[in-house]
């Protein structure tokens, strides 16, 4: 029964896999992280235990895509535009640092409480084209760091792990908190030659 039951769970998983997978996803969402897991057997908390890791992601952004048709042309200098009209030398970079501390304890020997607090800076550089007081093209970046959106969650596991000697599945339930700034404003260059403070772009 134990095994026919595994084989089910494999089956289902295996149906929704994709045939072709090319997609990266949105920038904005590089940033959920998974636990982190310190040895081959803490994924198992007893009762009482209590386990604290911590991940880091890195990333860079800079290739742009219209459909599948990548721009290789944006990620030049000399600026201009191409045959087709596309701006040349107007990549946008973006560079992410994100690090989550998770702590997870043990309810009882199958029910599994975690919190992962993220922490996080981002980069966005791009360029800017300043008509005054003189006509100007250079590259700037803005900046946003700080706590961002908190996750508290619940896992359990399906079969009782001191019985699960050959495999266990668990399932889990998170929420996502607000803890983060969605209005998170920096000092940006204007093309009149002026500064104000602007709300970041989504990506970071």
């Amino acid at each position: 029964m134990k095994n026919t039951f595994f084989t089910i769970i494999l089956i289902l998983l295996l149906s929704f896999q994709s045939e072709s997978s090319s997609a990266q996803g949105c920038v904005a969402v590089r940033q959920m992280g998974g636990l982190s897991m310190c040895s081959s057997d803490s994924y198992n908390l007893n009762q009482g235990d209590i386990q604290i890791g911590m991940n880091y992601r890195y990333f860079h952004s800079w290739r742009h895509f219209i459909g599948t048709t990548e721009q290789p042309q944006r990620q030049t200098t000399g600026g201009g535009f191409d045959a087709n009209g596309v701006e040349r030398g107007n990549a946008v970079n973006i560079y992410s640092h994100a690090v989550d501390l998770n702590f997870s304890y043990g309810l009882t020997d199958r029910i599994q409480f975690n919190v992962t607090l993220p922490y996080v800076n981002n980069e966005r550089s791009q360029v800017l084209k300043q008509t005054s007081p003189v006509a100007n093209i250079f590259r700037y970046s803005i900046y946003a760091q700080g706590l961002a959106d908190a996750r508290v969650s619940v896992n359990y596991w399906l079969v009782d792990p001191k019985k699960a000697h050959e495999g266990n599945v668990m399932v889990g339930l998170g929420l996502k908190l607000p803890t983060g700034k969605h209005d998170v404003s920096y000092d940006t260059p204007q093309v009149d030659g002026t500064t104000k403070k602007v709300i970041v772009d989504q990506a970071i």
